[in-house]
């Protein structure tokens, strides 16, 4: 057998097949993987406008199952949607490394080298949706520290902002607790009280702030019961308007503008009554549990329909579609609760409830070692059996057959039984059936099941090291792998030309990795990957296409379900329907758009506005995708997308969105939405220079969401911004303008804004058809952002790279530091009158003794008057300020900047407040 090492097969067996989705591993060279531990989480979480920062600080352990060895710390995880990483760093005894940025290929062969030579390395690189960290070495029974810091999107629901947290990630703790602090670090004082949205009891305490920060935390017991998990926030736009800026050494002026057009503009919501058709399709075999399910669609149905609009709800699975109510119904709650829970109860409910999952037979146990993970047990029914001639004496039911040790370990009892081996696999093909085999160098002359059916099939075989493999979307088997992931081990496949032999799988040359055939009415799978030593993830991601679980073809009824929609709006026209749907059947970008265009061209002139809802939520398994615009759409996701978009509507991936973000995004109290908006930007009144400006995030649709805008500008000191937008059903065009002045501080504490910009522009890049490598690597380090070209790489220290100087851990902050609610701030800054023409009172209030530098700047950064120098300050103290300059002279009029600094005089970084005051001759 290939690469073989030494475990306990029973407990590697049960650690695969009791453990739910497992991502987070610890693992030897010489006694294989086993579960991995997070003993202690801290979420440090700040509002930034169209984005939110968090910073994760994770201890990894092993839990001493390793005695006296070291091993490697293996996590693979999901970030919420759209998040992208811009720093990590690692703890090397007492002292903190902050990471490189290298393109990934340069940084894994880095990893590689120091690995072999023992040293403390820690590795982050990312492909598609996916995350990989490691971390060498761990001694076993001590612990690991490192410090994860990414942005995500920040979510509107009208005036209120929330934030997806990484509950993937923290999930993949194989401890049964999982505890976490949570952290709402506040910079601005427009950020509201923070509060857990599925934990509505769970309470935040104020806390002392540390250089400028305010931080409010609360600690929660447990996360592994929740189901998704998103912290919310209100916020206070003053006049409606958001700004913030942020000068970048040598790199010009960066700004973000963001408003809220319901509010801006006075805008009014239409009462006028509407009929709704709400569609569910639920002919896909998973994400349809009804007990979860039903109060979820009810909940949807009474958020998206007002008392006094009319409701049909139509229902497709189970090999038929029928119309709940036949008559339009007033949307009250029990007239929907009663349609809902009627089907649910029928028999008919019950047969849709139902899930068939298909059966896979293991012809040994590394069979079952290779092609079985966590979460198996949700896609189909499994069994283990001694040898290949066994499992097909029993295949009777069967969907898929797995062997592995047919073609090497058991080879010659394979080669006495040909005869009847092949006869029944014949057999099993005719009926549908797959089977899935290994093929490697050890089995070159010996393996003669599958070259039986793939003839002069052989194998070259690779030298172990990674790489990136690469699906084909057009095979049978390929479209339902990832895009692209990267491997360690496996050997390149060999063949007679045929042309009914498909390449699933295959490296950047094009040389096969994985192959198929079509026999029968089945199919035969032949991998070159051993997967032996992956941690449960990867496992899943290709065990789950191999064995063919990840997409169920048979009775899929979306499309049908969607001819039902144009029918009854030819009969009876309604304003909008609502579209749910499990399907999983996977539709190519092609066959949607000639679909597509088909079906919306039988409504004629007038159309519905569709909105639709993917119910597959990627929890227990990865169903089959395909991604546009780095936007990841599960099964038939493709499909509901574009019909959404022809119609205006919107579409929701569950995997991306929850149903909370779901009640409120669809909300039948929404504002007329915009058939256009422009938001044009002034530079110092025409002289600077405007170099870029952007949405983020652009969802026309969502009438109720905040907009949000990001730019870059030459060293500017004022900006000016003019909104103009017409709004549906509506003749005459809004305007609304506002401006800023810049206060020049590149010492303040760092701004997210360029790396949000740069997000902004590498998704740009990503999007183009034909991917230009080299930008993207030179932009992503640029802006230090992690993409599928770059990695994050810690290493020791050396004569080029250095520990970090006063790193501010904000995991160490706790309740030692807590105090009551309403004095969180350690230094208050106020002034009085502002505006003033003659003589303004400056007052500052300290809790501790500190060390006070004051003064005021004009709006170039520039320090024109000195008002305290290292001055010994506890308490209350005041300064005036009667408008001259240090030598005396009156200064002109306009705006100003106080800008106070207190330093506690034992190494803390200064605390630095800022206050803008305008001096009227």
């Amino acid at each position: 057998m290939r690469r073989f090492f030494i475990f306990a097969l029973s407990s590697m067996l049960l650690w695969m097949c009791d453990l739910s989705f497992a991502q987070l591993t610890v693992r030897s060279d010489s006694y294989g993987s086993k579960p991995g531990f997070i003993d202690k989480a801290t979420l440090v979480v700040e509002p930034h406008g169209a984005y939110v920062e968090q910073s994760l600080y994770l201890s990894y352990s092993d839990h001493f199952q390793f005695p006296s060895s070291q091993v490697e710390i293996v996590h693979r995880f999901e970030l919420p949607a759209n998040a992208v990483v811009n720093d990590m760093w690692l703890w090397i005894g007492d002292s903190v490394m902050q990471a490189v940025i290298l393109d990934t290929w340069k940084a894994r062969a880095i990893y590689d080298s120091i690995v072999n030579r023992k040293r403390d390395p820690a590795f982050l690189s990312k492909t598609g949706t996916t995350y990989e960290l490691h971390i060498y070495p761990l001694a076993s029974g001590s612990y690991r520290k490192v410090r994860l810091n990414f942005i995500t999107p920040t979510r509107w629901l009208g005036t209120e902002g929330a934030a997806e947290l990484p509950l993937k990630m923290l999930k993949a703790n194989n401890a049964l607790k999982k505890p976490l602090q949570v952290m709402f670090r506040e910079a601005q004082p427009i950020w509201g009280t923070p509060t857990i949205t599925e934990l509505p009891l769970q309470t935040f305490t104020g806390m002392r702030d540390t250089s400028g920060y305010k931080f409010r935390y609360s600690n929660i017991d447990d996360i592994s019961a929740l189901s998704s998990f998103t912290m919310g926030f209100t916020t206070n736009f003053t006049d409606g308007f958001f700004i913030t800026t942020k000068d970048a050494v040598n790199d010009g002026t960066y700004f973000q503008f963001g408003f809220n057009p319901g509010s801006l503009f006075n805008l009014q919501i239409d009462p006028s009554p509407r009929h709704l058709l709400f569609a569910l399709d639920l002919s896909g075999v998973h994400c349809k549990n009804f007990v979860t399910l039903m109060p979820n669609v009810k909940q949807l149905m009474r958020s998206a329909a007002r008392p006094n609009d009319s409701i049909q709800v139509v229902v497709a699975g189970a090999g038929k579609i029928e119309t709940l109510n036949p008559v339009w119904t007033i949307a009250h709650t029990d007239s929907i609760n009663t349609a809902i829970d009627r089907f649910a109860s029928s028999e008919w409910g019950r047969q849709v409830a139902l899930e068939k999952l298909p059966a896979v037979l293991y012809a040994d146990a590394y069979a079952a070692i290779c092609w079985q993970f966590p979460g198996l047990e949700q896609l189909a029914s499994t069994k283990v059996y001694g040898d290949l001639s066994e499992t097909l004496r029993n295949m009777q039911g069967a969907d898929v057959i797995a062997a592995y040790t047919q073609g090497f370990e058991n080879a010659s009892s394979t080669s006495a039984n040909y005869e009847m081996i092949v006869s029944k696999l014949d057999t099993f093909f005719t009926q549908g059936g797959r089977f899935l085999s290994y093929y490697d160098y050890n089995r070159v002359g010996r393996e003669v099941i599958c070259s039986h059916y793939i003839p002069g099939l052989t194998t070259t075989r690779r030298p172990d090291g990674s790489a990136t493999l690469y699906r084909n979307p057009n095979g049978a088997v390929g479209r339902y792998f990832p895009e692209s992931f990267v491997h360690y081990g496996f050997d390149y496949l060999q063949y007679t030309a045929d042309p009914s032999v498909t390449i699933e799988v295959m490296d950047k040359d094009g040389r096969p990795v994985v192959i198929s055939k079509k026999i029968g009415n089945g199919l035969i799978v032949v991998s070159g990957i051993w997967s032996f030593k992956d941690d449960g993830a990867l496992r899943a991601q290709l065990g789950a296409p191999m064995l063919g679980l990840n997409e169920v073809k048979k009775n899929q009824q979306l499309t049908g379900l969607f001819a039902e929609i144009q029918s009854k709006y030819k009969r009876s026209p309604f304003q909008n329907v609502y579209v749910l749907s499990n399907s999983d059947s996977l539709f190519q970008k092609t066959d949607v758009f000639s679909w597509s265009a088909a079906y919306l061209g039988g409504f004629g002139s007038a159309l519905p506005v569709v909105t639709t809802v993917n119910l597959l939520d990627g929890a227990g398994y990865l169903p089959a995708s395909l991604t546009e615009d780095q936007i990841q759409y599960y099964g038939s996701g493709y499909l509901m997308k574009t019909i959404a978009a022809a119609t205006k509507g919107r579409h929701i991936e569950m995997h991306i969105d929850n149903w909370t973000y779901l009640f409120s995004a669809l909300n039948a109290y929404s504002y007329p939405t915009a058939d256009s908006m422009t938001v044009s930007v002034s530079v110092d009144n025409g002289a600077g220079q405007l170099r870029e400006l952007r949405e983020v995030n652009p969802i026309p649709a969502d009438a109720n969401k905040a907009r949000f805008y990001i730019g870059s500008a030459s060293l500017a000191n004022q900006i000016r911004f003019d909104v103009r937008a017409r709004f549906a059903g509506q003749s005459n065009a809004k305007t609304a303008s506002t401006s800023t002045f810049i206060f020049h501080d590149t010492s303040s504490a760092a701004s997210v804004l360029p790396a949000m910009l740069g997000t902004e522009k590498l998704r740009d890049l990503f999007n183009q058809q034909n991917k230009d490598t080299a930008s993207i690597v030179k932009l992503a380090v640029k802006y230090r952002l992690l993409c599928d070209f770059t990695a994050l790489l810690a290493l020791e220290p050396n004569d080029t790279i250095h520990y970090m100087k006063h790193p501010l851990d904000e995991s160490v902050l706790g309740v030692a530091r807590s105090i009551e609610p309403g004095m969180t701030d350690s230094l208050l800054l106020s002034s009085y009158p502002n505006p003033f023409n003659n003589q303004t009172t400056i007052v500052i209030e300290l809790k501790q003794r500190s060390f006070v530098e004051a003064g005021i700047y004009n709006i170039i950064g520039q320090r024109v008057k000195t008002l305290a120098s290292h001055d010994a300050v506890e308490g209350r103290k005041l300064y005036s300020w009667n408008g001259t300059d240090d030598r005396n002279r009156t200064v002109s009029s306009g705006a100003y900047f106080i800008r106070v600094a207190a330093d506690d005089g034992i190494g803390k970084q200064s605390t630095v407040r800022l206050r803008r005051i305008l001096f009227l001759k």
